[in-house]
């Protein structure tokens, strides 16, 4: 028995039961293209909502994945033009914000579709839940209890479009996760051929002056690396050297870092006007020479005027230590302030 004062709650209890929606009643009745302006405004709050209150994760981890594949796909992008253009991307404005517009339309559209799978799959289940048990159906439904032939012929639809929706997804899922994986392993690997490279001693010689370095990997032509003087830029090209069987990145970094000696050496000071290279004429390389193919092939891809700089980088790259060029550097290229 109930006391007399209980039974109103007890009422109250039975009502709001009976007339609460179920989470797949939910699903059925929301609104993709609202939800996506909610997660537009306000993912950080949204997008964790929709997932506690609709039992479903599947929305936030599909706006996630798109999130973190633009991420990894704008650094990709980022390491290409560095390399290719030598262009930084980081320093332009518009670009952050272009980036940033990219990640809020992949958050509403990502989110409109995945939501939109949820509602379908949502409804075709409960229209299949009506097929089986007409009984079950609330009493305030709009839906009748009994379903004409077309209206069997509609749940079927559904039905075979959601499967045929969630089987795509499916596939979305893999390839996704497969562009992923390779993005993000060919990230790693440039990233890690880069620093590899930059960690030569003679590299970190060159920087510490000031110098721009940088590691390029595909656009070099014949071209392994060059010094540029006049904005001080220093490029080692990686794809040059890992077709070439015999040839060597530290043989190149020797070279280059020679003619940043050689242009040191033409100027006093850092406000000096740089541009130009001069013969270092150090004492380490006196009596050694070139070989006659070496000597053609300075001459057949060198201007007259370039010739003797070229010679003595050849000469620098073939006979001197890391540690004698090193100490060249730091000879000619740390001015005093």
């Amino acid at each position: 028995m109930v006391a007399p004062e209980n039974l109103y709650s007890v009422k109250a209890s039975i009502l709001f039961v009976a007339t609460q929606k179920t989470v797949q009643e939910i699903r059925a009745s929301d609104s993709p293209m609202k939800w996506a302006a909610w997660f537009l405004l306000f993912y950080p709050l949204a997008a964790p909502f929709y997932a506690y209150t609709r039992r479903n994760w599947s929305v936030l981890l599909n706006t996630l994945a798109s999130i973190f594949a633009i991420s990894i796909l704008w650094e990709v992008l980022k390491i290409f033009i560095k390399t290719v253009w030598s262009y930084d991307i980081d320093s332009n404005s518009l670009l952050d914000l272009l980036f940033t517009l990219m990640v809020w339309v992949a958050i509403a559209i990502v989110g409109h579709k995945s939501i939109l799978a949820v509602v379908t799959s949502a409804r075709s289940d409960l229209a299949k839940d009506v097929v089986r048990n007409p009984a079950s159906l609330p009493e305030n439904s709009s839906i009748p209890p009994q379903f004409t032939r077309s209206q069997r012929s509609v749940s079927m639809a559904l039905s075979s479009f959601s499967r045929l929706l969630r089987s795509k997804k499916r596939l979305s899922y893999g390839l996704g996760a497969l562009l992923v994986v390779v993005i993000g392993a060919y990230a790693l690997y440039t990233s890690t051929v880069e620093s590899t490279i930059k960690s030569n001693p003679v590299l970190a010689a060159v920087s510490a002056t000031g110098t721009t370095v940088r590691i390029k990997h595909f656009n070099c032509g014949n071209l392994y690396g060059y010094y540029d003087s006049a904005s001080n830029t220093m490029e080692i090209c990686t794809a040059v050297h890992d077709n070439q069987l015999f040839s060597s990145k530290e043989s190149t970094i020797r070279h280059e870092a020679w003619h940043l000696v050689q242009a040191c050496s033409a100027v006093k000071s850092k406000d000096d006007e740089w541009g130009e290279f001069v013969e270092v004429n150090t004492p380490l390389l006196n009596g050694k020479t070139l070989n006659d193919e070496e000597l053609n092939y300075i001459s057949e891809n060198y201007d007259q005027q370039s010739q003797s700089i070229e010679k003595e980088a050849f000469l620098a790259e073939f006979n001197l230590t890391d540690g004698q060029i090193i100490s060249a550097i730091e000879e000619k290229c740390y001015f005093p302030a």
